[in-house]
């Protein structure tokens, strides 16, 4: 019997590594179907001459996936409607992508935690639908540490938001920051306690 378990409890291991590896590899993004880039994308980023409004979202879904830029589906219709009413029904996404002179205040950046959709959208292939679950435990508002894949897609994050705080402090900016739902909220302020305490060290 012990040797059951034993065995039952080795394969449950290679099982969950085997995950493990894989969420690495589609969070990293090695396959590209699925990536939707931030806006601006990394390359602009790097030419910001201003910024006032970062929103940081939580991820991609099938609509994102298709137009290849964040809010592009029904959550960017909704915060278009919250800002403009009935004046537009264009997804935010759309606008802040194409700059629009519909838009009231200008200089706006999207982003995601994850560039990759943490649920299912429409064509995900057997490889990542398999991962479904694993997936969405990471947009739980409680995932930390112990969840697979938490600190390879905290640390995607950080990387990124990184990118865009530099740039803004090349140019002397300071962005409103907007973090737009729970499972946002709670990587970035992991990502804030890990700069706090890096900064404490430093200083120690």
């Amino acid at each position: 019997m012990d040797d059951d378990n034993h065995k039952k409890n080795e394969n449950q291991e290679n099982v969950s590594n085997q995950s493990g590896k894989s969420i690495i590899k589609y969070l990293e993004s090695e396959d590209k179907s699925y990536y939707v880039l931030d806006t601006p994308n990394e390359e602009d980023i790097k030419k910001l001459e201003r910024l006032d409004y970062l929103f940081i979202l939580e991820s991609p879904h099938t609509d994102e996936v298709i137009k290849e830029h964040p809010l592009a589906g029904d959550s960017g219709k909704a915060v278009t409607k919250f800002l403009f009413g009935d004046k537009t029904s264009i997804p935010f996404g759309k606008l802040v992508k194409l700059n629009s002179d519909l838009l009231e205040f200008k200089h706006i950046a999207i982003m995601n935690v994850s560039n990759v959709p943490l649920q299912t959208v429409k064509g995900y292939n057997d490889d990542y639908a398999s991962l479904a679950d694993y997936l969405e435990a990471l947009r739980d508002p409680k995932a930390n540490e112990e969840t697979a894949g938490f600190d390879c897609l905290l640390k995607l994050f950080e990387d990124s938001l990184k990118n865009i705080l530099k740039a803004c402090e090349r140019i002397k900016r300071k962005p409103h920051i907007f973090v737009c739902g729970q499972m946002a909220v709670n990587y970035f302020e992991k990502a804030s306690q890990k700069k706090s305490s890096s900064k404490a060290n430093k200083n120690g």
